[in-house]
């Protein structure tokens, strides 16, 4: 049971694709609160 919960919650993060995509969102949003970035128009 631990075990098969454990996989369950690790699994969500075997996404290369999307892990990918949010490290870039924080980078971005980083960027743009130390005012390293000019922020953008966001469409989401």
């Amino acid at each position: 049971m631990i075990i098969s919960n454990a996989n369950r919650y690790v699994s969500q993060f075997m996404n290369a694709e999307k892990e990918r995509l949010i490290g870039l969102l924080i980078m971005q949003k980083y960027f743009e609160r130390t005012h390293q970035l000019v922020p953008c128009e966001r469409y989401y």
